[in-house]
């Protein structure tokens, strides 16, 4: 075997490799890893609360390939940003982008974004399914601190009333929703 045949070998395994990552990992954690258009980024960039008011770290949970983290990072460069990534692939992408882009507060994780700690949060980004958005308000209520601020795009948090909604000017008018934590009299 010359060495063209063994590089198209090795390029062909290294490829094969990574979509049978990908196809696993989605399996696994019920979603894929999708990136945030740019139509819904420049939403959501609109709805990102100034920098003072947001009292804690930031979080986006599900952080995928990391297209958001550099718009979280230069938006609050005073504060600690945590991207969570599960799938391998995607979180070697996003620690990549993380050291092009982003400031040096700036932490990719694989933690599970159903058992991370965020009681130390000040705003929470995600960009969920269904059911993982329904799980997720659940985990939100009963961990964030008052007004700690969330901001979801294409999926609601059920149970939540948003402060704002926003449409992104994609061919699917995404709303971007904007949430704030807030403490019932009793605890709920």
């Amino acid at each position: 075997m010359d060495a063209t045949a063994l590089l198209k070998l090795i390029i062909v395994a290294s490829l094969l490799v990574c979509c049978f990552s990908l196809v696993l990992w989605s399996l696994r954690l019920g979603i894929t890893p999708t990136p945030t258009s740019h139509s819904v980024k420049k939403a959501l960039s609109q709805m990102l609360p100034c920098a003072d008011r947001v009292r804690g770290e930031i979080h986006e949970l599900g952080a995928g390939w990391g297209h958001l983290l550099p718009l979280l990072s230069s938006h609050y460069p005073q504060h600690r940003l945590f991207g969570h990534e599960r799938s391998p692939l995607p979180r070697a992408f996003s620690k990549l982008v993380k050291n092009c882009y982003c400031t040096k507060g700036t932490t990719i994780t694989a933690e599970d974004i159903f058992t991370v700690n965020l009681s130390q949060a000040g705003l929470v980004v995600c960009y969920l399914y269904t059911k993982g958005m329904q799980r997720l308000a659940i985990q939100l209520k009963s961990q964030l601190p008052e007004n700690c601020w969330v901001i979801s795009h294409t999926f609601q948090l059920p149970g939540w009333l948003p402060e704002h909604i926003i449409t992104a000017g994609d061919l699917y008018k995404t709303p971007v929703y904007l949430y704030r934590h807030q403490i019932s009299p009793t605890g709920s």
